[in-house]
């Protein structure tokens, strides 16, 4: 059908589902068009796809997502993005093991001040004898 890819071969070229071909068009990251009931790529349309797919190397032989050779703005908001949750994540185990150690700290306070009034208490001896005898 000159030269239109069918959904099936071009996900066999770009080594995905049909399923995520379809997603593609539906979301009108893929231009296509439906003839009876087939949907069919365009060949410039499926050249930029599998182009887009491929990185491109560059002199340095590193790999170049879409021929370009800076991080896009997306990947620059990802890593400030994970820059901030690892910095938060710090201060949260730091804050941590501060609760920690009041904790500890309010535990051992309660301790001591639950022996200050048990031993504030009368004895249990004394006090009978005070309550029978009036001593």
């Amino acid at each position: 059908m000159d030269g239109k890819l069918t959904v099936t071969e071009l996900a066999k070229r770009l080594g995905v589902t049909s399923q995520a071909i379809h997603n593609r068009i539906r979301r009108g990251t893929l231009q296509a068009t439906k003839l009876d009931g087939t949907w069919y790529v365009e060949p410039e349309e499926a050249e930029r796809v599998l182009n887009i797919a491929r990185p491109i190397e560059n002199e340095s032989d590193t790999s170049v997502e879409n021929g370009v050779d800076k991080p896009c703005e997306t990947c620059k908001r990802w890593e400030e993005k994970y820059a901030l949750i690892v910095g938060q994540d710090e201060y949260l185990k730091k804050r941590m093991e501060w609760l920690e150690g009041q904790m500890e700290r309010q535990t051992i306070l309660f301790a001591q001040e639950q022996k200050q009034r048990l031993q504030a208490l009368p004895k249990p001896f004394r006090f009978l004898r005070r309550l029978f005898h009036g001593t």
